[in-house]
C-alpha cells in the first residue's frame, strides 16, 4: 500500500514538473546574490517559457532589474560568465521616471535561454 502511493506521488511529481522550478529556484537564488553584491534589484520574475523542439527542449526566463546603469551591467556579466543558466539573449533597457517622487530609475528587461 505505501509503495503504491509513493509511486502515484511519484508520478503527480514528475507531471509537475518541479525539476524546472528547481532551475527558476536556483536563478532567483543566484540573482538575489548578486543584486545584494552589486546594489540593484529583482523587480519581476515571469514563469519560464518552454518550447519542445526536435532536438531538446528551449527554456526562456523573463526577468527585470533595477539599479544603475554599470551595477546592471557587472550583474549581467556575472549572469553570462558565472553561470550555467544560459546565454541572454535579449536586454533591454528603459528609463523611466516614477511621477510622485519626481525621480529616474533605470530598469533593464532580461530574456534569458537555456537548451537542453
Amino acid at each position: 500500500q505505501l509503495t503504491q502511493k509513493d509511486v502515484s506521488l511519484d508520478s503527480v511529481l514528475t507531471k509537475l514538473s518541479l525539476n524546472n522550478l528547481s532551475v527558476e529556484n536556483s536563478l532567483i537564488r543566484f540573482l538575489d546574490v548578486q543584486c545584494k553584491a552589486f546594489n540593484t534589484s529583482i523587480i519581476d520574475f515571469n514563469p519560464t517559457h518552454t518550447v519542445n523542439l526536435d532536438s531538446g527542449m528551449l527554456s526562456t526566463y523573463n526577468f527585470k532589474l533595477q539599479g544603475n546603469f554599470t551595477d546592471l551591467l557587472k550583474v549581467l556579466h556575472k549572469i553570462e560568465t558565472e553561470s550555467k543558466f544560459g546565454e541572454l539573449s535579449h536586454v533591454s533597457f528603459v528609463k523611466s521616471k516614477n511621477l510622485r517622487t519626481r525621480k529616474s530609475f533605470l530598469q533593464v528587461d532580461v530574456l534569458l535561454q537555456s537548451y537542453k
